[in-house]
């Protein structure tokens, strides 16, 4: 019935067109008409129908896909306000034990917005992250007065202190992408900015005392900062890659405690 409507739309108007031209080419939405004349013989007309059944070339422009959604699993840890790793005599309670301090992360959510074909694009989302800062020494943070304080128990044996912080998790970042292998593959590079927003903290103790194993966990707020605010680099091929992220707020409330600015780094894998 369809093509019956566009025949008869063409007879009415190919009696003008084939007498001026041997050919002529009409679009009617998504169909291309090739209409075929000699003039020769002008009661001789041959029409070629070409359907919506044609591909089109712009529905397989492949659309933007960031790298945000997935997991993080990595290190973390933080820094003085003068960037030193080690930190000084008079909060040194606070030093880590680097192979235990756990950073992971779960991406769930992923919006895209491409700004140059699926080479460049804005991506966002919405994350889930765990921090894990696990003490070098038997530290036990105080939140009695005003600003934080701290005691270190040297009578008991200590196998896991850390300090735990759940937060949410929103990026903004600029992605580019480079094809490889005939555009099989690509290689990644994002920056931007994370916000978070504080969720939970506490403390999580095992020890002994006089050999019987003992637990403790405690939540509160220890003056650690409710939002925070970072810059991210991430790097990678195709859904695997590495990731870099430094807080550029501090850990803690000021002058509620140590001047501290923590990082994390690892790998990322993508959904």
């Amino acid at each position: 019935m369809k093509k019956l409507i566009l025949f008869s739309v063409i007879a009415a108007l190919s009696a003008n067109i084939y007498a001026q031209k041997d050919t002529a080419t009409l679009i009617f939405g998504k169909n291309k008409v090739l209409i075929i004349s000699d003039k020769a013989d002008t009661a001789t007309k041959t029409i070629v129908v070409n359907d919506s059944t044609e591909k089109k070339q712009n529905s397989h422009k492949k659309k933007f896909n960031g790298r945000w959604a997935g997991i993080e699993l990595g290190l973390n840890g933080y820094v003085t306000d003068d960037y030193s790793f080690s930190l000084p005599s008079n909060i040194d309670y606070m030093e880590l034990k680097q192979a235990k301090s756990i950073n992971f992360n779960i991406n769930l959510l992923e919006w895209n917005i491409g700004i140059y074909k699926n080479y460049i694009g804005i991506v966002s989302g919405l994350g889930y992250g765990f921090t894990n800062y696990h003490f070098e020494k038997n530290t036990h943070l105080n939140v009695d007065s005003t600003v934080l304080g701290y005691t270190i128990d040297s009578d008991n044996r200590y196998k896991k202190n850390k300090l735990v912080i759940n937060n949410i998790r929103v990026p903004l970042m600029l992605e580019f992408h480079i094809p490889v292998n005939d555009h099989k593959d690509k290689i990644y590079l994002s920056a931007g900015v994370i916000g978070s927003l504080r969720t939970g903290s506490h403390i999580k103790q095992v020890f002994y005392i006089n050999g019987d194993r003992q637990s403790n966990k405690e939540y509160h707020s220890y003056y650690l900062n409710p939002l925070a605010y970072s810059g991210q680099v991430r790097i990678g091929y195709n859904k695997l890659g590495f990731y870099f992220e430094y807080q550029l707020s501090e850990l803690f409330k000021k002058d509620k405690g140590p001047s501290l600015y923590p990082w994390a780094a690892g790998l990322s894998f993508c959904f």
